[in-house]
């Protein structure tokens, strides 16, 4: 259900694409990582998603370009410098060039960033900023990370990008849909991210301990739930740092113990 937010400035789509391959995945026991990726409850995940929003627009701040030219040298002599600076006086002036200038300029108190809404998320709804491009849906890039170990491939970003580009059920699944060849190449928010896309991703939710979060999360949910706490599975030593030594089970609220488990036992046989 979404939230009064998003069912007033958000239109409810009429027509609802059915795609075959779809329905057979839901159907076959090798589907359960579609079965688990179209019940993911991203209401569970809003906090993290306005915690990523607004950690990706700080970086994207820390990450803009600085302008050159004030860094570089100005190529003048010292008498040249001492005349500049004797006619730039204000006694120097004429006219309305010569008021006075600010004697004591008090400390600018930064003004705090405004933070996302967690209500007013959902799959497909992003914040709304001033400048830039739309950014990526974050359950869509979160879904993706999460469907790569349901699939037996480490949640790194080249996985993740081979996925979606080789793997259309698994594109549409997280939210994706693929780039048109006859098109002109225009951006679009619900199109295949880029592997640079998926590194910043994975850059700024480790860098916001935004990783960390959803397993704690998961961990005492599973605790609550009743799920086996003796059942991990061992990742790779070239496994992503924050999939080391965790038990990959589904997400919370994707069928109960008893699936956890046996999901659980069938990505410790893929990793093996």
């Amino acid at each position: 259900m979404l939230s009064p937010p998003v069912l007033q400035g958000q239109q409810i789509p009429l027509l609802h694409e059915v795609h075959a391959d779809d329905q057979y995945l839901l159907n076959t026991i090798e589907g359960e990582w579609f079965e688990i990726l179209s019940a993911f409850p991203w209401q569970s995940y809003r906090e993290v998603a306005a915690a990523y929003y607004d950690a990706l627009y700080a970086f994207n701040l820390d990450e803009s370009p600085v302008s050159d030219s004030a860094c570089e040298p100005v190529a003048e002599s010292q008498a040249e410098a001492k005349q500049r600076l004797l006619f730039n006086r204000t006694t120097m002036q004429r006219g309305d060039r010569g008021q006075g200038t600010i004697l004591y300029q008090a400390p600018e108190v930064p003004a705090p960033m405004a933070t996302v809404d967690p209500l007013a998320l959902a799959p497909g709804v992003v914040p709304p900023r001033l400048v830039g491009r739309k950014p990526k849906c974050f359950f869509s890039l979160l879904k993706s990370f999460i469907g790569a170990p349901l699939m037996g491939f480490p949640a790194e970003p080249e996985s993740v990008y081979l996925l979606l580009r080789s793997n259309p059920s698994f594109a549409r699944v997280c939210g994706f849909i693929p780039k048109e060849k006859d098109k002109a190449p225009v951006y679009h928010a619900s199109h295949i991210p880029s592997l640079r896309k998926l590194e910043q991703f994975d850059q700024v939710m480790r860098q916001a301990g935004l990783w960390e979060q959803i397993k704690r999360a998961e961990v005492a949910t599973n605790l609550q739930t009743g799920v086996s706490a003796h059942r991990f599975c061992r990742a790779p030593a070239r496994a992503h740092p924050h999939h080391a030594g965790r038990r990959l089970s589904a997400p919370s609220g994707c069928g109960g113990p008893a699936q956890n488990r046996a999901w659980s036992d069938k990505c410790g046989r893929a990793r093996k």
